[in-house]
């Protein structure tokens, strides 16, 4: 599924409930995968990650962040954050790890869905 190299690292995600939503993880140069889930942070073998399911390749990292990433990922099992579904999430966990915005797009779009659905009942009861 991937060749690795000692220098890279990739985002990549999996659908997840029957594919309804993505489930994100951090590929590291070593073949094994960053991801959370209730279970917490674990580093897994990609066959695990992938589920049985294709695995798609988000975004290459620069090499100039892996230290940061390393840090941050060493902090996180260090120090364990609660999973959360609407505020930490696999998502949200991928994207502070990079370095990123630690935000959800999945719940971002679900949360719009749900208020444009809200709002066409509530005139639709008018």
């Amino acid at each position: 599924m991937f060749g690795f190299n000692v220098s890279k690292m990739f985002v990549i995600r999996r659908r997840k409930f029957q594919g309804l939503v993505w489930h994100y993880g951090l590929l590291l140069p070593e073949g094994l995968v960053a991801e959370f889930s209730e279970g917490g942070v674990r580093l897994i073998p990609v066959n695990m990650f992938s589920a049985g399911m294709d695995v798609e390749t988000m975004q290459e990292l620069s090499p100039s962040t892996h230290f940061d990433v390393r840090a941050r990922l060493d902090a996180a099992r260090r120090n364990p954050r609660q999973y959360d579904l609407l505020q930490w999430n696999c998502e949200t966990f991928i994207n502070w790890l990079i370095g990123e915005e630690p935000r959800s797009v999945q719940v971002r779009w679900v949360a719009f869905v749900a208020a444009v659905a809200g709002l066409v009942f509530a005139f639709s009861r008018s």
